[in-house]
């Protein structure tokens, strides 16, 4: 008989309860309760300090907030012959089409500018510099808010003559270059404006404002300005003719008196 079949050395078995329990109020991640005492002790004890390289600097090279100085650059005659340039295409043009350019290559580019010259449009591209020296103390200086600082050129077309609806049909073939707003007869105008303004037939709507008040407003303002003037002079001529004319005159009272 072996010792193990004792009961002595048989074991006991304990099952083990586990309960889980939540805490009662959530745990705010953005905002922690503070650590416990001795632990906040031990973390403030065990941050590493680093110096500041910047200690043996003077205050004036030291504070972040002075602004830089920057030296204005020369103007090259250069710039100055391609501004007057950009300066006369916003002048002579009565169609004025500013783009915002992602990415694409050159040949779209070039298909691009093709399609343009075909229906008597030009493209041009200036950098910001060169537009800031041709357009500011101008009439057209509103346009620089349009320009991209991080784009290296940006894209304009120019038309001697408004020709909206090709260009619109010109920029659906190209999306990688988009319409964003333009200048019509002198005014810059916002996209949607800029397309409804082109599409009209300006000739034919002042026609028909010009009949609009010759008809209705121009007739009755007439009449209203001439209606004194024009009862004086059927007056005075009423006057005129009964004394000329002093038969009638008499005429007419026996017969009133015949009347009576």
């Amino acid at each position: 008989m072996n010792f193990i079949d004792f009961p002595a050395f048989q074991p006991n078995l304990v099952s083990v309860l586990i309960q889980q329990q939540r805490f009662r109020s959530k745990i705010n991640i953005q905002k922690p309760r503070a650590p416990h005492r001795h632990r906040q002790m031990v973390e403030t004890f065990l941050t590493p300090f680093i110096n500041n390289p910047d200690t043996n600097k003077p205050w004036r090279e030291r504070c972040k907030k002075i602004p830089k100085v920057v030296e204005a650059k020369p103007v090259r005659p250069y710039d100055t012959i391609i501004a007057r340039e950009c300066l006369n295409w916003f002048k002579s043009s009565k169609m004025v089409a500013f783009f915002h350019m992602n990415s694409h290559s050159a040949r779209e580019q070039f298909e691009f500018a093709v399609a343009l010259k075909r229906s008597n449009m030009y493209l041009k591209g200036y950098q910001q510099g060169i537009l800031e020296l041709a357009l500011k103390g101008t009439p057209y200086e509103a346009a620089l808010k349009l320009m991209h600082r991080g784009v290296r050129v940006n894209l304009f077309a120019f038309g001697p003559e408004p020709n909206v609806d090709k260009l619109v049909k010109i920029c659906k073939k190209t999306p990688s270059i988009i319409l964003m707003a333009g200048i019509l007869h002198g005014k810059l105008l916002h996209l949607n404006d800029f397309i409804k303004m082109g599409n009209l037939d300006l000739v034919s709507a002042q026609a028909g404002l010009v009949h609009v008040l010759r008809t209705s407003v121009g007739g009755n303002l007439n009449q209203q300005l001439t209606h004194h003037q024009s009862t004086l002079v059927t007056r005075l001529k009423q006057i005129g003719t009964t004394e000329d004319d002093p038969a009638k005159t008499t005429s007419g009272d026996d017969q009133e008196g015949e009347k009576v």
